[in-house]
């Protein structure tokens, strides 16, 4: 590889250990009760009455600017020692996510970006220009990128460098909208776009290996290059990668990519962890942890507490805001947060109390002007069920008596995001530290690389793997 190539992932590699884990493992079940709950459950579980004992009697004396410099490690001479503990704890546990310094990804041909969001803008263009880098300096001319989407990636990077793709998508509409925009290049005056498209549903599986294999194999045959001089006889080398591989899609690429013998690098950004498959019976997930020695940290700490688990409010937690983009949330936008929690949280306790099907439906309203008091919440949220119309100004003036009776405990709404906003990172950390484990048990050498700036993409830590 270049040596500005190889110099970032060497600044990026870490090699995890068993003991990191464990730490990770027994800080996080310690905690537990920050993100044990949903948060639309907030006053029904009354969340605060968990904290330990003087933590949120400090909390509420904060402002919000001085909640906001709490994540960054400044305490006050009066914060308990144990929350300066946890403070300092989450700090120190947590995966560093500042952007590349050195990494000034070249702007894309504006018809790889029109019309897409400054989130989306971002991503492909500083993914696209890491994918290249990485499989240019080690001869790669084949990618697969697996949760292909609507090929925007794919299309920037196949006309842009040259590169033959194979997008592998479930969705059989989004595969078909991909190949039309494909075929506009030439319209365009752009180089021809060698990409195609197979619906596939990625599957942990003997079966969906050989239908991976074999979508790949008639990808090359359709696309064959003349074999080089070096290695005429050898099978061409491909790159996988993913862009906001969903729930088991990571693991599930991170299997193909071991067991697929062409497969030399893997670069991945996962996204809703809290999406995997999850075994409520056995309280753990099917494919977290992953790593051998995360197993073992893992069951090292359920030995010492048995009655804590990770479970899907964990990795949820894990999923949500970065603490960079809660930090850089301007005032109404804090404000509008805390009033969803409020009205959301005793909108479930009137909901429970009179027996009412609860449906993301009858929940959802959609107009931020709707949050503006308790009565014009009620009455969107009222508006959305049928035959209540004997029930409503009943209902309504339940809703706002619960609304005053429960004034006093808003005030816990805020601190207790500040502790998850804190957690957070630990909690990601773990996912990603198990994942590299895993890749580095199997014989390859792995690096975390904040790719994106986390304040417009969140998920913004790629995973980057190279087999020896």
């Amino acid at each position: 590889m270049s040596n500005h190539i190889a110099d970032t992932l060497l600044q990026h590699e870490h090699i995890v250990k068993e003991d990191h884990l464990t730490q990770l493992f027994n800080f996080i079940s310690k905690h537990q009760w920050i993100y044990d709950f949903q948060f639309t459950k907030f006053f029904v579980e009354e969340v605060w009455k968990k904290a330990p004992a003087g933590w949120l009697d400090y909390l509420i004396t904060l402002s919000t600017e001085q909640l906001k410099h709490l994540t960054e490690g400044t305490i006050t001479s009066n914060c308990p020692d144990s929350l300066k503990e946890y403070i300092e704890t989450c700090i120190e546990l947590s995966t560093h996510r500042k952007q590349l310094d050195n990494f000034d990804p070249p702007p894309l041909n504006s018809f790889f970006t029109d019309g897409l969001s400054m989130k989306k803008k971002h991503e492909i263009t500083a993914m696209s220009s890491l994918v290249h880098n990485l499989a240019s300096c080690a001869n790669i001319h084949t990618l697969v990128d697996v949760g292909s989407g609507l090929g925007y990636i794919d299309h920037a990077l196949s006309s842009t460098h040259g590169y033959d793709i194979l997008g592998i998508e479930c969705h059989e509409i989004f595969a078909h909208k991909s190949e039309m925009r494909a075929a506009q290049f030439e319209i365009e005056q752009l180089p021809t776009c060698k990409f195609s498209t197979c619906i596939l549903q990625l599957k942990q599986s003997k079966e969906c290996l050989q239908q991976f294999e074999e979508a790949l194999s008639n990808h090359q045959q359709q696309h064959r290059r003349p074999p080089t001089t070096a290695s005429p006889s050898a099978e061409e080398p491909v790159m996988l990668m993913g862009l906001h591989c969903c729930g088991d899609l990571t693991p599930t690429v991170m299997n193909i990519f071991l067991q697929l013998n062409q497969a030399r690098i893997l670069s991945c950004i996962s996204c809703c962890y809290h999406k995997m498959d999850y075994n409520i019976n056995e309280h753990q997930f099917t494919n977290f942890p992953m790593s051998a020695k995360a197993k073992r940290a893992f069951s090292f700490q359920q030995g010492i507490n048995g009655s804590s688990h990770l479970n899907v409010y964990a990795l949820r937690l894990a999923a949500q805001q970065t603490k960079g983009q809660w930090m850089n949330q301007t005032e109404a936008q804090y404000d509008y947060c805390k009033k969803n929690v409020t009205l959301r949280g005793l909108l479930e306790i009137l909901f429970l109390k009179e027996g009412i099907a609860q449906s993301k439906q009858v929940c959802r309203v959609k107009k931020k002007i709707n949050y503006s008091t308790a009565e014009a919440y009620i009455d969107a949220v009222l508006s959305n069920i049928q035959d209540i119309a004997d029930r409503a100004h009943y209902l309504s003036k339940e809703f706002l008596q619960l609304f005053a009776d429960n004034q006093t405990n808003f005030q816990f709404i805020e601190p207790i995001t500040c502790l998850q906003v804190l957690l957070q990172p630990v909690l990601e950390t773990l996912i990603h530290y198990d994942r590299l484990a895993f890749l580095q048990e199997n014989g390859c050498r792995a690096y975390l690389i904040p790719l994106f700036n986390e304040q417009i993409s969140p998920r913004n830590i790629i995973i980057v793997a190279e087999k020896k």
